[in-house]
This record gives structure tokens, sequence and C-alpha cells, in this order.
């Protein structure tokens, strides 16, 4: 079933967005953990979401969010 997905970690390019993302959306607290998701995604050119849970989300500009 792994061969199915593609998994993404975070690299340098990633890391320099997350911090980017913190200062520009005020984020703090339990948000880092979603903040983290959001860098990696758009660090990898990746701009759509599909989640349970759209408010966790609904804060960044850059994504188009999918509601299931």
């Amino acid at each position: 079933m792994r061969e199915e997905f593609n998994l993404l970690f975070a690299d340098r390019k990633a890391l320099d967005m997350l911090a980017d993302l913190i200062v520009k959306y005020g984020i703090k607290g339990r948000r880092v953990h979603d903040t983290a998701i959001v860098s990696i995604m758009l660090a990898k050119g990746i701009s759509d979401i599909v989640t349970h849970n759209v408010n966790d989300f609904k804060y960044f500009n850059d994504l188009t969010i999918h509601s299931i």
C-alpha cells in the first residue's frame, strides 16, 4: 500500500517557508503543526489539500482547501 503514496519531508526550503508563514500569519501554539504541513506542501509546489479539518487550514491564502 505504501507504493500508492508519495511521502514528503521537510527540507531547507520548507523550513524557510515555515518561518515565513509563522511570521506572515502570526502562527502560535498548536497551529504550528498545520503550518509545517502547509510549508512542506508549498515548498513542493502543492497548493491543494483535502481534509476533514477545513478550519485548521482556512488561514492560509496560498491553499485551495477541499472538504471531505
